[in-house]
C-alpha cells in the first residue's frame, strides 16, 4: 500500500512541475516581427568556408537582421538556411528540441553553441556588437522570438 501511495505521490510532483513549466513558459508573439540574429565564431580555430551563395563572416561574426512570421529560434534557422545566410547542422531530441551542432561547417571538439538573448535580463551575460545578451533560459526549438530583440548564437567552451 505503501508503495501504492508513493508511486501516486511522485506523479502527481512530475504532473504538477511539467504544468508549471508549462504555465511559465514564454509566450510566443504572433505576425511579423524584425529580429537580429548573431553568429559568434571567434572560437572557432578553423577557417570558416561558407556554401556559394551564403553570407560571409566578418572577423568570424555573422550579423543578420530578419523579417520573419516565425514563432521560435529553430524555426527561424531553418528559415535563415532556406534564405542562404546560414547553413546549420543539429539534432533533434523529443523533449529538448534542436540541438545545434555545427554552423557553417564550424565545430569543434570541446565547444557547443550557446544561445543568449536580450529576451532574458539576468544571469549570465556577453557583450557582441555592442549589444549585451543573456544566456538563454531554453532551447532554439523553446525559445519564442520577440520582435525587436537580438539572438545570439555562440561558439563556447565547454567548461
Amino acid at each position: 500500500m505503501k508503495r501504492i501511495v508513493t508511486l501516486l505521490l511522485s506523479l502527481c510532483l512530475v504532473a504538477a512541475l511539467f504544468s508549471a513549466c508549462e504555465l511559465f513558459k514564454p509566450k510566443a508573439q504572433e505576425g511579423k516581427k524584425e529580429i537580429t540574429v548573431i553568429v559568434d565564431l571567434t572560437a572557432y580555430e578553423g577557417e570558416i568556408s561558407v556554401a556559394e551563395g551564403v553570407q560571409e563572416y566578418t572577423d568570424k561574426v555573422k550579423k543578420i537582421t530578419y523579417t520573419t512570421e516565425k514563432v521560435n529560434l529553430a524555426e527561424v534557422l531553418a528559415e535563415l538556411s532556406e534564405d542562404n545566410f546560414l547553413k546549420y547542422g543539429g539534432s533533434i531530441h523529443p523533449l529538448f528540441g534542436l540541438t545545434i551542432e555545427e554552423i557553417d561547417g564550424a565545430k569543434q571538439d570541446g565547444y557547443y553553441y550557446a544561445i543568449y538573448t536580450d529576451n532574458e535580463t539576468e544571469g549570465k551575460s556577453i557583450t557582441v556588437a555592442g549589444k549585451t545578451v543573456y544566456y538563454a533560459n531554453y532551447g532554439a526549438s523553446s525559445l519564442p522570438v520577440l520582435d525587436g530583440k537580438t539572438y545570439l548564437i555562440y561558439l563556447e567552451e565547454i567548461t
